[in-house]
């Protein structure tokens, strides 16, 4: 809870952008926090009221929710958390600097619980957090989970991307003691080009080999996005979760539905939910067709936990 006596203060919808990037509470890495890397996309005169109109493939955007984002990291900064975690060394850094525009942001939950990685969607040129990352952990965290959100490389494509999710989940495996998470029994969650990041990595597609690459989570929650390829699917992958919209207007929803369909006819454990009246990326669903969605996600998750 908040104090007078808190050394980081909160921003609010008419804090400028710049001002944002550079809070003290979060040190170098503040500007990871907003979709776009360039700076050419922003101007010293935007405040986070501007903030959701970058976030251009997205809807049911809103502004006071992506504040409320930043305003926990803020909180969990003056508790004596934690907040923001490398993925890669400074050596890998050294090697290929593109590595320095990447990280996991922490959103505690219940210590010793599983964790979830979520990859906020973009089309692999911009990271969502504000909409699609910080909002899905705060949800998750009210189920004890422990929520990360991971800013991956753009630009380069969605296999360098996925590989950015691989390092994600070996990184928290590698720390879960420190981290106080359970290293089995986690999930992955993706919104568009988020949510193709988690296909790739669990199911061996988007230029991620099968199956020494692959990953082994629970249960992969699938939003708005499928795969066009055909992988050679076994009931030995992991269980997926499939949500879209019918008014999407980039990923056609009787694609996902038949995607699921070849997935379950595998043997795959699968659920799929096709919204009336649902558009493209709406994050947590507040206020649209798609509002729950996330508890029910969530259930689909436990009950797929060994």
């Amino acid at each position: 809870m908040k104090t007078e006596n808190d050394r980081y203060k909160h921003i609010t919808t008419n804090s400028r952008i710049y001002d944002v990037m550079a809070h003290p509470a979060f040190g170098d890495w503040g500007r990871l926090i907003f979709p776009w890397d360039g700076t050419s996309r922003y101007s010293s005169s935007m405040t986070m009221k501007s903030v959701p109109e970058l976030h251009l493939w997205h809807t049911n955007r809103n502004v006071q929710s992506m504040v409320d984002g930043v305003n926990r990291m803020i909180d969990d900064r003056n508790a004596g958390f934690r907040v923001f975690y490398d993925i890669y060394t400074d050596k890998e850094k050294a090697a290929d600097p593109s590595k320095k525009l990447t990280g996991l942001f922490f959103f505690r939950g219940e210590p010793g619980k599983p964790f979830a990685v979520i990859c906020p969607g973009g089309g692999f040129y911009y990271v969502g957090s504000l909409h699609e990352g910080f909002p899905l952990a705060m949800e998750l965290n009210k189920s004890g989970f422990n929520a990360f959100v991971l800013k991956y490389r753009v630009g380069q494509g969605e296999t360098v991307a996925s590989r950015d999710l691989i390092a994600a989940v070996n990184y928290i495996q590698a720390h879960a003691a420190e981290l106080e998470v359970a290293k089995e029994n986690y999930s992955l969650w993706g919104g568009s080009a988020g949510a193709r990041m988690c296909s790739n990595v669990t199911y061996g597609e988007g230029g991620i080999r099968r199956p020494q690459e692959l990953l082994s989570p629970a249960a992969s929650i699938i939003a708005y996005t499928y795969y066009a390829g055909n992988p050679a699917f076994t009931r030995d992958d992991p269980a997926a979760y499939f949500i879209v919209g019918t008014e999407d207007w980039i990923v056609p929803w009787r694609d996902v539905k038949e995607r699921a369909e070849e997935m379950e006819a595998a043997g795959i454990p699968v659920e799929c939910h096709i919204l009336k009246h649902t558009q493209h990326g709406f994050g947590v669903g507040a206020g649209t067709p798609a509002e729950g969605w996330m508890d029910q996600a969530v259930s689909f998750w436990r009950k797929k936990m060994k």
